[in-house]
């Protein structure tokens, strides 16, 4: 199957459009087109076709998949992304309108194409594909620049393609325990010496680093437990002369474990593995439904002009590549 992060992949193109928008509002006053669902679906629509054509004999089937609004990480850190929700915040955009517009085009594309469509409560895209690699032996291609994706890639019956570069990301040592122990800041997560507010707090302190030599002492470990954790701690205490570098073992151990929550996709909880299992059945079943309809469907929104806003519309020279600059 050919996993796709239809979130980032809607995202992309609506920025790649607002570029072209803002040019030409810069440039002649206005624009000669609107940034609505419809072009919107338009673009991805090229995109999925480009991928299909490209991976559809080795890989079959398009699976979209689709970040929900709540996020079963929450629950065990609140400051997850909250960096991300105050930009939104103080930029400009209409967030309640892109996010309208974004539920249009995946509610077209469930209803009308043949391509299985993926949301589920609580669970990101990312979860999505996890879950995809985790409960099914075919082979998978994962179609994203997402770094954090590669902890699952294992260069045999699971690759990723990155559109970026145009080519296959290879898995030959993701650093997933490094990853837990610096943290990941796009994300709000902080490493494991510092608190959860890290990232939000009004008074902005410098995080303790996680040293090179830190990181060599886990380089060994395929995965680091908790066990580790407590030696590493241990061992760390053993070497400190002034007693205000010591470590607290509490502290960093929950610390360790936030991380490991947030950014190792093998934590996502048991629970959801049947919910996801039940919407892979319900999304299926409805592809399935669409197999007759979905060409003549997807040529009628690729070569449809009745939404351009003039006759000398100059929309078709965005190159579909665009989307991943």
């Amino acid at each position: 199957m050919i996993l796709i992060d239809l979130s980032n992949t809607f995202y992309r193109s609506y920025y790649v459009l607002e570029n072209k928008y803002n040019d030409e509002v810069n440039k002649y006053g206005s624009a000669s087109f609107k940034i609505d669902y419809n072009i919107l679906l338009e673009y991805i629509l090229k995109e999925l076709q480009i991928r299909e054509d490209q991976f559809k004999h080795d890989y079959g089937k398009i699976v979209l998949c689709c970040d929900s609004r709540s996020n079963w990480r929450y629950k065990y850190f609140q400051e997850y992304k909250q960096k991300r929700k105050e930009d939104k915040a103080s930029d400009n955009r209409d967030w309640d309108y892109i996010q309208g517009e974004y539920t249009k085009v995946k509610q077209e594309l469930a209803n009308n194409t043949k391509y299985v469509v993926l949301e589920v409560n609580d669970l990101e895209a990312d979860d999505l594909i996890a879950l995809a690699c985790f409960t099914n032996n075919s082979d998978i291609l994962i179609v994203s620049v997402d770094k954090d994706l590669n902890q699952l890639v294992d260069n045999d019956r699971i690759k990723q393609f990155s559109p970026i570069v145009n080519d296959y990301v290879t898995n030959t040592n993701h650093p997933l325990n490094e990853a837990i122990l610096t943290g990941d800041s796009s994300d709000g997560v902080p490493n494991i010496f510092s608190d959860d507010n890290h990232y939000v707090r009004e008074n902005k302190i410098r995080a303790k680093p996680v040293s090179a030599k830190i990181k060599e002492y886990f380089k060994d470990y395929e995965t680091i437990t908790e066990d580790v954790m407590i030696s590493f701690i241990d061992d760390y205490n053993s070497n400190i002369k002034k007693q205000e570098d010591i470590l607290d073992k509490d502290k960093i151990l929950h610390n360790w474990n936030r991380n490991r929550l947030m950014i190792d996709l093998k934590s996502i909880p048991k629970e959801y593995y049947s919910v996801f299992g039940n919407a892979v059945k319900e999304a299926i079943s409805l592809s399935l439904n669409n197999e007759d309809k979905h060409n003549e469907w997807v040529k009628s929104i690729i070569n449809n002009k009745e939404n351009d806003s003039s006759e000398n519309n100059d929309t078709d020279d965005i190159d579909i590549g665009d989307l991943f600059d």
